[in-house]
């Protein structure tokens, strides 16, 4: 049966964005690299410098620095992370029943979905001056004495170069620990051992690794942002924060552009490699079917199971309960941020930049992932190619040459214009996708898949830092700029007129990250939770159930299994139309 339309077709919207958007800014990347840049002249008349930019980079003192950093922030974080993802999961999986499991599932996820600047404040502050571990470390003469405030005889531990990276791998695990977590805890098999289990988890670890080092040179930038100060420089400074600072702040765009096409190659060649590594994963793991299990455990193993996930959500908890104490005895009302002007202004800007964003981004996804049901070998190493490019200086510039800065346009499409979204749908989706001959039944297939990536883009984007490159208008401020003017720029007055105590100030704060977190939060519990219940609708609507499966049996998390004769009806239906 052949195919209506080639999928390549259908997909060229979607090609032309990407080749706007993405290409074209890593093609200027390299030219400009060759020249002494100036924005405001643009390329006619320029200094052509060769291999000067090139040069200054590899004969600089900072470059080994950025790129030990780099590595060490990659390796370590993706090893932790991969680590306390595979225990969580295995501890998941050993709760009663399929709703403690999504119960557990819920708490880790808090960390992955609150925007990146409440995370880094509640870090910031849990290891800032007088914080309990600042005692503990002080008191164990684990810290130079040249750290320590001769005032206060405190310390905050951001300042501590060799604790810099212990932190950021704190923040790194907590952030992400949730998605291994979570897809080995949905590809785990009732009928399968524990044994098989672990060892599925384990393969799921180990593909999380080999997807962090597809960003080694595009190293998380929001983490950077908020957690990098000058004086951890030695041990902080990675390429991501660098362009930045060097490019952005410091207008230095040859310098930059040299060190952007380096990240590029080195990214690219490195991907090549990493792609027959996941490729191996995902042909082990061709039958696993994406779902949540209903296997019963019996009661000595889930209470150790149970005790183990608080230890293992021991950072959600500790994060939610630092929030909540900052709000009890502070005499601030709920009522006092949602009258908040600032605040809620940037609620309704995010909410439009996120949805937006979401729109595009499940758009794009949908379109590209079409043609990797071809089973073309090319183009998933083309998509994995694209997806390991982030943030290069260009982009900023980009939109500046458009007169787009200060618009908001910026924010939705850096938000929306991604790759990783068709990468998902077809992992997730691709022992459903075979024998797909028109797009109709390929949306229906992956309908599931269209809510999950539309809900993940939307709180990745509404917790984004983007906007810090883009809008000036305090007035189209998202959530993250406001709340960084809280935190860190201390625009009380601004937020809370009138006079202002120490602990009414902390508790607006507190209650103001949490109304802000809200939103996030909730799309990232949505994917969890509708496992439990849109799929069983599905089925009753249809008036079909699987092949084996019980009336409350294995409800799959991407879709449930059409017959062979139910498919062959479409699309016979399909063709005669």
């Amino acid at each position: 049966m052949k195919r209506r339309v080639s999928p390549f077709v259908v997909a060229i919207p979607a090609f032309i964005i990407i080749a706007v958007f993405k290409v074209w800014p890593i093609i200027n990347t390299f030219v400009l690299s060759f020249f002494k840049y100036n924005p405001t002249k643009g390329l006619l008349g320029e200094e052509f410098t060769g291999l000067g930019n090139y040069g200054e980079v590899f004969g600089s003192y900072y470059i080994m620095r950025i790129l030990s950093n780099t590595i060490i922030l990659t390796l370590v974080p993706a090893l932790v992370t991969a680590l306390a993802a595979f225990l969580a999961a295995l501890l998941i999986l050993k709760l009663p029943n399929r709703w403690t499991r999504c119960l557990a599932l819920t708490v880790l996820a808090i960390p992955a979905f609150v925007p990146v600047r409440v995370l880094c404040n509640s870090i910031t502050e849990l290891v800032g001056h007088g914080s309990y571990l600042s005692r503990l470390l002080i008191n164990g003469d684990l810290i130079d004495p040249r750290y320590i405030s001769e005032t206060t005889g405190t310390v905050h531990l951001m300042t501590v170069p060799a604790l810099y990276p212990v932190i950021y791998t704190a923040a790194e695990t907590l952030k992400y620990m949730f998605f291994p977590a979570a897809f080995g805890v949905l590809a785990a098999d009732e009928g399968s051992s524990f044994k098989g289990n672990a060892l599925t988890v384990l393969r799921v670890a180990f593909g999380y690794i080999i997807v962090r080092f597809a960003f080694f040179m595009f190293a998380n930038r929001d983490l950077s942002f908020n957690l990098n100060n000058p004086m951890v420089y030695g041990t902080a400074d990675i390429f991501t924060y660098f362009t930045y600072r060097k490019g952005i702040l410091e207008a230095n765009y040859g310098t930059t552009f040299a060190i952007d096409s380096i990240r590029i190659m080195t990214q690219l060649l490195l991907n090549l490699l990493l792609f027959l590594c996941l490729k191996g994963i995902i042909n082990d793991m061709r039958e696993v079917r994406f779902g949540m299990s209903l296997q019963k455990n019996k009661k000595p193993a889930w209470i150790a199971a149970a005790a183990g996930c608080i230890l293992v959500g021991f950072g959600s908890i500790a994060i939610v309960a630092h929030l909540v104490s900052g709000i009890f005895g502070s005499g601030v009302k709920l009522a006092d941020v949602l009258s908040n002007q600032s605040i809620m202004q940037s609620v309704l800007m995010s909410f439009i930049y996120s949805f937006l964003s979401a729109v595009l981004f499940t758009v794009i996804s949908v379109l590209l992932a079409y043609p990797l049901t071809t089973g073309s070998r090319v183009y998933p190493v083309i998509l994995l190619l694209m997806a390991g490019t982030g943030f290069i200086v260009y982009d900023y510039l980009l939109f500046r040459q458009a007169g787009l800065l200060d618009s908001g346009i910026p924010v939705i499409l850096s938000g929306g214009i991604q790759v990783w979204g068709a990468l998902l749908i077809y992992l997730l989706a691709r022992n459903h996708l075979k024998g797909v001959n028109s797009f109709w039944v390929y949306i229906k297939k992956i309908l599931p898949m269209i809510l999950v990536t539309f809900f993940l883009n939307f709180a990745f984007t509404w917790g984004s830092e983007d906007a810090l490159f883009y809008i000036v208008d305090r007035q189209k401020y998202p959530v993250s700029l406001t709340i960084r003017e809280l935190f860190i720029m201390g625009n009380y007055p601004l937020m809370m007129p009138g006079e202002l105590d120490e602990n009414a100030v902390r508790g607006f704060r507190s209650l103001a990250e949490v109304v802000v977190s809200v939103p996030p939060v909730i799309m990232g519990w949505l994917p969890i939770w509708l496992n439990r219940v849109i799929f069983r609708n599905e089925q009753r609507e249809s008036g079909q159930t699987e092949a084996g499966m019980t009336d409350n049996g294995y409800i799959e998390y991407i879709g449930y299994i059409e017959n062979g004769q139910s498919d062959q009806a479409d699309q016979e239906k399909i063709n005669k139309e």
